[in-house]
């Protein structure tokens, strides 16, 4: 691939505690989610511009992490970054806006 790496970015954190969270984050390049802390949680993130959504291309499926762990997502999301977390999870996506 050829594009650029960003050293550092914009990153936002997420913590859920056993529940079911949906966060939009704007169109941008995703460069690596960080899973701090886990019990049992499931993560998903879908390159869409809406909070259901439909036909949009799942960037990451359903994945389950390791706590302290560092998990490469080297994507650009045309329309948004939607990040989809169930269970108990304490993790951060750091991004980079598109230019």
């Amino acid at each position: 691939m050829s594009q650029l790496v960003y050293e550092a970015g914009s990153y936002t954190r997420f913590t859920t505690a056993g529940s079911f969270v949906v966060a939009k984050l704007p169109a941008a390049v995703i460069g690596v989610l960080f899973a701090a802390a886990s019990g049992t949680p499931t993560i998903s993130i879908v390159d869409s511009d809406d909070l259901v959504p439909t036909n949009d291309p799942v960037v990451l499926g359903t994945l389950t992490p390791l706590a302290g762990t560092f998990i490469p997502v080297p994507a650009i999301c045309q329309k948004g970054i939607l990040v989809i977390l169930g269970g108990t999870v304490d993790c951060t996506v750091f991004w980079q806006p598109r230019s």
